[in-house]
């Protein structure tokens, strides 16, 4: 299974996000290539079996006991992601249901010309097979009542003009890609200080409490204070120390993310349309999110409506024409650039 190390690890982090169903997991589980041994897709308990495996947070069981313990093993994934992942199979979470999964990533974005409100998408099933559609579901836009010749349209056609469309809002001025990268230099320098801050800070905390604990036994060991006495200090202690040592996990995994902010956020500014190529569903959908957070309508016969929304993103045109002051000022609002892991 090493093989599948890499879509393991990627399968079980996509899982966790909340969109996907066990049956949707499993599909996407044999796109991937892990199939059963008669070449059939795993059953949704087997599939199961694989999204709350411990084994894989670098946690082994005895076959003589129930106990989990920890193993030898690198892990390939975080132990909260597979806890987020029971959470999730248990119906403890709410899921967010995406029909066909990565399929239509635009549904939530594209708007109908006819109604206004957000189109569907479905698979329905044609001559030589099932083909991916994005159209309105609503009575008042079928074809008969609106009289159009078009009312459904391609998935990847519709997706390949939605690239289109961010291609052509590439910054043209040199100067705003050097603009975008010191406002976010200015913020990842930031942000990345105090979260190496708070990092050594957690650090800090762990050593005291561990010498803390040794200071305990010592007082036991003299004779100063009680078993009981001890035992309770011991356990306050150990579960403090617990708890530092999950925020070092996610303190460490968070600073890792902010090394990697500035080459994915430069990505995002000079070319959109790769970025959003590139990205899982989460962040297309972030990505859509920020550009049209009303919505963009689409025509099935002329296509994309106006743009006017996904200018404000770049308003930086705007800010280099000023002065350094009114950059300071948009790096102060909370300008946070996208990474594929959101």
């Amino acid at each position: 299974m090493i093989k599948y190390a890499d879509t393991i690890r990627f399968l079980l982090t996509e899982f966790s996000t909340g969109i996907y169903t066990v049956a949707a997991m499993s599909r996407l589980t044999f796109e991937k290539g892990i199939k059963t041994k008669s070449g059939k897709p795993k059953s949704s308990e087997a599939m199961k079996k694989i999204l709350k495996n411990l084994f894989y947070a670098g946690y082994t069981k005895n076959k003589l006991s129930d106990k989990i313990i920890k193993g030898r093993h690198t892990p390939l994934v975080d132990e909260e992601i597979i806890y987020k992942n029971i959470e999730i199979i248990n119906k403890n979470k709410k899921v967010i249901v995406i029909t066909g999964d990565d399929l239509y990533s635009l549904r939530g974005t594209l708007l109908c010309t006819n109604c206004h409100q957000y189109r569907s998408a479905s698979t329905p099933h044609g001559n030589g097979g099932h083909y991916q559609k994005y159209h309105c579901s609503r009575s008042t836009c079928t074809q008969k009542v609106t009289g159009r010749k078009v009312v459904s349209g391609d998935v990847d056609v519709i997706h390949k003009e939605f690239r289109e469309l961010l291609e052509a809002k590439r910054p043209l001025n040199a100067g705003i890609t050097r603009l975008y990268k010191n406002l976010v230099l200015r913020a990842w320098n930031d942000e990345y200080g105090e979260a190496l801050k708070n990092a050594r800070q957690i650090n800090h905390d762990i050593e005291l409490h561990k010498e803390l604990r040794f200071s305990t036994n010592e007082k036991f060991i003299a004779d100063k204070i009680t078993d009981k006495d001890r035992d309770e200090q011991l356990k306050r202690i150990d579960e403090k120390i617990e708890i530092l040592e999950q925020e070092k996990v996610e303190m460490d995994s968070y600073v890792k993310e902010k090394e990697q902010i500035v080459d994915d956020s430069m990505t995002f500014i000079k070319t959109p349309d790769i970025f959003w190529n590139q990205a899982n569903t989460r962040s297309r959908q972030a990505i859509q999110k920020l550009l049209f957070p009303s919505g963009i309508t689409y025509d099935f016969e002329t296509g994309f409506g106006t743009t006017k929304q996904i200018d404000s993103y770049l308003l930086l045109e705007e800010i280099s024409k000023n002065n350094d002051e009114k950059s300071a000022l948009v790096a102060a609002s909370g300008l946070e650039p996208l990474t594929p892991g959101l």
